[in-house]
């Protein structure tokens, strides 16, 4: 056995020892987002703001208003349950907004992350092209609003 089929050997034992830990004991979940009525969105007819409606949400702050156009453009964030940037990611957002935005833990769906190659968490999938690491509301919104 040569140096270089030792290596290849030593690697592919180690990503079975990850891919083990990850799936281990897991179920697949993905947190799914229910469609919003495109009248939900739009503003108020008596203050011109985006006042609360029906369903209860509101779209008046920029943290709505981006979850919104996320939700709009089937944007994805990946995400992992141990993972610091992912929790920083959502408090960005604010409890209400990140609600409505789709995400996919990829501690509980290796293979769907792994089909979209993401590396690293929190990543975000918009507008068919992967964007990882944390990024600031102003960056993702820039990114949304591209098409």
């Amino acid at each position: 056995m040569t140096k270089h089929t030792v290596t290849i050997l030593l690697t592919l034992v180690a990503i079975c020892l990850v891919l083990n830990e990850i799936n281990r004991g897991r179920t697949a979940k993905t947190r799914q987002i229910t469609n919003i009525p495109k009248e939900s969105i739009s503003s108020s007819p008596t203050t011109g703001k985006g006042a609360e409606n029906s369903t209860g949400i509101q779209g008046d702050t920029p943290e709505m208003k981006l979850a919104l156009r996320l939700k709009e453009i089937n944007a994805v964030m990946y995400s992992s349950e141990k993972c610091v940037y992912c929790k920083k990611q959502a408090q960005l957002f604010g409890e209400k907004a990140f609600a409505l935005i789709s995400v996919v833990n990829c501690t509980d769906e290796p293979r769907k992350c792994g089909e979209k190659r993401i590396s690293t968490t929190p990543s975000w999938e918009i507008n068919g092209k992967i964007y990882p690491s944390l990024r600031p509301l102003d960056e993702i919104s820039e990114i949304a609003n591209k098409n």
